[in-house]
């Protein structure tokens, strides 16, 4: 594998979707669409509006598993309000998807190789903001 610098990454987790669940996303665009309109990068995520430390450290990090598990870009849009201006609450979740990378790949020595070092998670004056999806099957390759 080559990668010429380390970027944060989280599983996309897509997935077959049957001709029923089809069905019912295409009719349930035009709402789609409008909440897209509505949002700051015109997806379907909101940010929370709260901040990351007014909850407490067990709902912060319940937030980002559910943010985490589900389909979509929902760990990196729907964050908390300050995760793009406060380095602290930013720390909370670079710290969690550090976690979660090095959970998915066996070698450690590889996965702090993947684990960014020199920026967070989309910290706004880092200005080094790339983050990725992989394939939910991309843990085993790294492995």
């Amino acid at each position: 594998m080559f990668q010429r610098t380390a970027n944060w990454a989280a599983p996309l987790h897509n997935g077959k979707i049957d001709a029923e669940t089809q069905a019912a996303i295409k009719a349930g665009y035009p709402e789609m669409f409008r909440r897209c309109q509505e949002t700051f990068a015109c997806f379907i995520h909101t940010p929370d509006p709260r901040g990351a430390f007014e909850v407490s450290d067990a709902e912060r990090e319940a937030n980002y598993e559910r943010l985490y598990g589900e389909r979509g870009f929902g760990i990196w849009q729907g964050q908390f309000r300050d995760i793009l201006i406060d380095r602290k609450a930013n720390a909370t979740i670079s710290d969690f998807v550090a976690r979660k990378i090095r959970g998915r790949v066996k070698d450690q020595k590889v996965a702090e190789k993947l684990v960014p070092k020199n920026h967070g998670v989309r910290h706004a004056t880092a200005c080094r903001w790339r983050p990725s999806i992989t394939r939910s099957t991309i843990g085993p390759m790294w492995s």
